[in-house]
């Protein structure tokens, strides 16, 4: 009986815990609920919004589930693998911010599971020379050590194994908890790891691939005026997107020796009700020479 009140709302949730004889943790039951009523009440204020926009999209495929409690904020950021020879055999990756890495394949099936830690945000990177081979990668963000994992994806399965042998964490006296990631690439070829943390700071790492190893060297710093995750970067053009949650969209140039200032983008914050802060994931589409950059709002 609990477990169908769990797949329904929060309400019914809280019915299914009150018919226990004996909670496992009072004080963490009470925790939930006022964080269950918390949600209960933004969704509401977000249907209200949601309702002032025209548009809206549906999804034609959904994965499994990911595995967490009914109360818990798991599933985040995801990252598309698409497979060198065979674009149905392609990959979905997806964070467990509660214990890992999740892979699915394109009907949403979970195809293995990786409990490295509370990863954040992922993001791949295809066709980089590493030796003699061309090769794809895999990074994430991971809070439970304070860094990122960085994995090498197998070109035939879309398995990883972990080229992180040296200890590729942050200092957490400067990043206060790492958050935001994602890879980018300059035209000569240069890599970088970028992350950044709930108060604002992003680090740039370039990457070094050698031996079946990765070390990395810090080659910039930037500091936001509020809280930032989402990130992608325009390997096209050589820019790079950070989503300040509560302020707006910023473009850098993505090449550390570039001294541009950062620009906020126009109808990225407060002026366009349609954002209605606040603002997460950030991507890029490209169809032909048209390119879109696409934001989720969590408002």
């Amino acid at each position: 009986m609990i477990k169908i009140f769990r797949t329904l709302a929060y309400g019914l949730l809280a019915i299914s815990v009150a018919c226990q004889s004996k909670p496992q943790n009072p004080a963490k039951e009470s925790e939930a609920s006022g964080e269950a009523r918390e949600d209960s009440l933004a969704l509401l204020h977000a249907y209200e919004l949601q309702a002032q926009i025209k548009h809206a999209v549906y999804p034609m495929v959904e994965t499994q589930s990911i595995a967490a409690q009914s109360l818990e904020d798991a599933a985040d950021d995801p990252a598309l693998w698409l497979h060198p020879d065979d674009p149905a055999k392609s990959l979905i990756y997806g964070s467990n911010k509660k214990g890992g890495l999740a892979t699915y394949d394109l009907s949403g099936k979970e195809v293995a599971y990786y409990p490295i830690g509370k990863v954040n945000n992922v993001d791949v990177l295809q066709q980089l020379s590493f030796g003699e081979r061309s090769v794809s990668i895999l990074g994430c963000s991971n809070r439970t050590y304070q860094g990122i994992d960085i994995f090498l994806i197998d070109e035939t399965d879309g398995s990883l194994t972990d080229l992180s042998q040296e200890s590729l964490t942050v200092d957490p006296a400067k990043v206060d908890d790492v958050y935001g990631f994602c890879f980018g690439r300059l035209k000569d070829g240069k890599i970088f790891a970028i992350l950044n943390g709930k108060n604002g700071l992003m680090q740039q790492f370039e990457l070094v691939l050698k031996d079946s190893a990765v070390s990395w060297i810090l080659r910039r710093e930037y500091q936001s005026p509020s809280q930032t995750e989402g990130m992608v970067v325009d390997e096209l053009l050589g820019d790079l997107y950070v989503g300040q949650e509560d302020g707006g969209i910023w473009k850098l140039k993505l090449d550390p020796k570039d001294a541009t200032e950062a620009q906020k983008l126009a109808m990225s914050g407060e002026e366009n009700p349609a954002i209605a802060y606040d603002i997460e994931g950030l991507s890029i589409y490209r169809k032909g020479e048209q390119a879109y950059l696409m934001a989720s709002s969590q408002g």
